[in-house]
C-alpha cells in the first residue's frame, strides 16, 4: 500500500486502515475525497434498458476540514466513471486547457468536478457533492443546487495516479 501524504494518491482501506477494498483517494491535507465503484445497482441486467444496467454504486468518504461523511450511492454510470478518469487525466497534464477543463456534471448530480488552476507542479480542482452525497445535515441550497465543494490540491503525479488507480477499479466492471 502507498503512504497518502498531502498531494499524493494512494489505495487505501476505510481511514487508511487495509488494503482489503482498494479506494481511490485523493489527500489534500485538511481535504480528501476517497471513492470506489463497489457494484453495479442492479446485479441482473435481465430486462433492463442498457442505460439502467451499467448504474455503479459509489461508496466514498470525504473529508473537509472537521466535516466528514461517508457515501454510498448509484451516482455515476460505466460511461461517467470513464470519464472521470479522462477528466482526472486532462487535469494531471502540464498543458492542462481551463477551456477543455470546463465544470464536469454527470448524468446524476451527486459529484461534479471543477479545475481551478495550476502553479508548477500543484493542480487544484474542486469537487462537489449534492443531492443523496451531500454531507449530512446539508441544507437545501447546498444539497439541491451546487452541492458542498471539496478544495483539494495536489501534484499532478497524484492526479495522473488516482486516475491509474481509478482505471484499475473500473476494471471490474466493464459496459453490459
Amino acid at each position: 500500500m502507498r503512504s497518502t501524504t498531502s498531494g499524493a494518491s494512494s489505495i487505501c482501506g476505510p481511514e487508511g486502515d487495509s488494503p482489503s477494498l482498494g479506494r481511490v483517494r485523493l489527500d489534500s491535507g485538511s481535504a480528501s475525497v476517497a471513492l470506489v465503484p463497489i457494484r453495479y445497482q442492479f446485479a441482473e441486467r435481465t430486462g433492463l434498458h442498457r442505460d439502467d444496467a451499467n448504474w455503479l454504486i459509489v461508496e466514498g468518504r470525504v473529508r473537509d476540514g472537521d466535516l466528514f461523511w461517508k457515501l454510498a450511492d448509484p451516482c455515476l454510470t460505466t460511461q461517467d466513471a470513464r470519464w472521470l478518469s479522462d477528466w482526472l487525466r486532462a487535469a494531471a497534464a502540464p498543458t492542462a486547457d481551463p477551456r477543455a477543463l470546463e465544470p464536469t456534471f454527470f448524468t446524476e448530480p451527486n459529484v461534479a468536478l471543477e479545475f481551478v488552476g495550476q502553479a508548477g507542479d500543484e493542480v487544484t480542482i474542486v469537487v462537489s457533492f449534492s443531492h443523496e452525497s451531500a454531507p449530512p445535515g446539508a441544507d437545501e441550497e447546498v444539497r439541491y443546487g451546487d452541492g458542498h465543494p471539496v478544495r483539494l490540491v495536489l501534484t499532478r503525479a497524484a492526479l495522473a495516479a488516482a486516475a491509474d488507480d481509478w482505471d484499475q477499479e473500473l476494471a471490474r466492471f466493464p459496459d453490459r
